[in-house]
């Protein structure tokens, strides 16, 4: 039988399985609800795992598995409701900054075109996801002022 691991895998992923297991084979309830509204063009993430606890002592009981990591939340950790709280690297200060992140954006891809051929396990996909969301949380007003 199995103890709290295999519970939270049921009660998150709904792995049927009762033995514990390391690591979950099936996705979180909340990376496919992330999977299936991804979009891109959004200026906040739609999944943010704040103080996100993912692990029960040497057991992870939640992730997005087979989904890949841009099917994961967007991590935060601290304390939101202290008053110095603030979501770290959100938000570009002037002009110079967003200029040279479009510059670093635009070598990024140039490069990253030649690794796609290689790129077996989808790693190449969610970094797109990444960057996207990276953009529009450095650039966009709506996420500096959430």
């Amino acid at each position: 039988g199995g103890g709290h691991p295999a519970g939270s895998l049921q009660v998150l992923g709904g792995d049927p399985d009762r033995i514990d297991k390391r690591k979950p084979t099936l996705p979180d309830f909340m990376s496919v609800a992330n999977f299936l509204r991804r979009d891109t063009h959004n200026d906040l993430p739609n999944y943010v795992g704040i103080n996100a606890i993912t692990n029960y002592d040497s057991f992870q009981i939640a992730g997005p598995t087979y989904l890949g990591p841009g099917a994961g939340p967007f991590q935060i950790n601290g304390d939101p409701s202290s008053p110095d709280f603030k979501v770290p690297n959100i938000g570009l200060t002037d002009a110079r900054q967003t200029e040279r992140l479009a510059q670093r954006i635009s070598l990024r891809q140039q490069f990253d075109q030649y690794r796609r051929d290689l790129d077996l396990e989808g790693a190449m996909e969610a970094m797109d996801q990444f960057e996207a969301q990276a953009t529009n949380l450095l650039t966009s007003k709506r996420a500096a002022d959430a």
